[in-house]
């Protein structure tokens, strides 16, 4: 009975000692957020604040955006736990994850987890299908995006018969480009497609539905501020205007965010087991011929 009791004493005197060494100014440190690379970091720094300035004052502690150049920059600054949490495009997230990040919640679309990417041409041209496409010019996003290249082959776009395939690397250049006559047509994601029809594009394809962007964590993060931060998401309310202007400031198709579900995803790892190096051989193949856009 003495060594027992002596034990509990022993036990609460160290749970003391911890408590009192913890460094409460930990709870301060600034979480770092960051993001794939989906347009150029002027636009996406414009995405993100309302964002980070909810989740400072939902945490109580600094969260500061923290772009990526690219999508492989920003796989890469999760899984090395150089950014915290990280809004990814579905290949992000599953490239990240083989690093160790983990999936918290993803954002709803008319309450689906799900977007679709666009292909557009310019409303004025003569093309009205993917078919129209052979000897043109054609525009994806970031190179390592293989959820575009892997649509693409599975829409039959004639791939072998065009006459340039450029890779601009962010969803707003593509729209751009298209626009300007520097493109027939490209792929982008939804919002950015639909954002673009009042200013002279028009859609020739879209893809069946596809899992969600995400916000992801770094395997580093510590478990209680995992559960505060995914609380933080799950309280944005689309019905309320406040959040309803910083969940459509990361993307206007948005209405609110749910859990996530790694699952989802599988269909993505799926893709990139097929495509993934049959799409590398193409970037390789169009870079020599492509404009440089950085």
């Amino acid at each position: 009975m003495r060594r027992m009791v002596q034990c509990i004493v022993g036990l609460s005197a160290l749970c003391m000692s911890v408590l009192a060494n913890a460094d409460p100014a930990a709870e301060f440190v600034p979480l770092r957020f960051g993001s794939a690379a989906m347009d150029i970091p002027a636009e996406m720094g414009r995405r993100i604040v309302p964002l980070t300035r909810y989740l400072s004052d939902a945490l109580g502690r600094p969260v500061v955006p923290q772009l990526s150049r690219s999508m492989q920059h920003a796989v890469d600054q999760l899984g090395k736990s150089e950014v915290d949490i990280a809004l990814l495009t579905p290949v992000a997230y599953v490239r990240a994850e083989e690093q160790g990040a983990r999936i918290i919640v993803q954002p709803t679309t008319q309450g689906r987890k799900t977007f679709h990417l666009m292909v557009m041409t310019r409303d004025s041209g003569p093309i009205r299908s993917l078919a129209d496409l052979a000897g043109k010019r054609f525009a994806f996003g970031d190179p390592a995006a293989v959820l575009q290249y892997a649509m693409m082959r599975q829409a039959r776009l004639p791939f072998h018969e065009l006459s340039e395939i450029q890779y601009l690397r962010y969803h707003d250049v593509v729209a751009r480009a298209v626009a300007q006559g520097d493109v027939d047509a490209g792929v982008m994601r939804e919002s950015t497609a639909l954002s673009w029809r009042a200013r002279g594009l028009r859609a020739i394809y879209t893809t069946p539905p596809l899992p969600s962007y995400c916000i992801a964590v770094s395997a580093r993060l510590d478990g209680r501020s995992v559960e505060r931060v995914r609380e933080a998401f799950l309280k944005l309310n689309g019905l309320d205007p406040m959040h309803r202007a910083i969940i459509r400031a990361l993307d206007p198709t948005y209405d609110g965010f749910v859990a996530g579900s790694d699952h989802d995803y599988d269909i993505v790892r799926s893709y990139i087991g097929r495509f993934g190096a049959d799409a590398k051989r193409t970037v390789a193949d169009a870079m020599p011929r492509a404009v440089g856009r950085n």
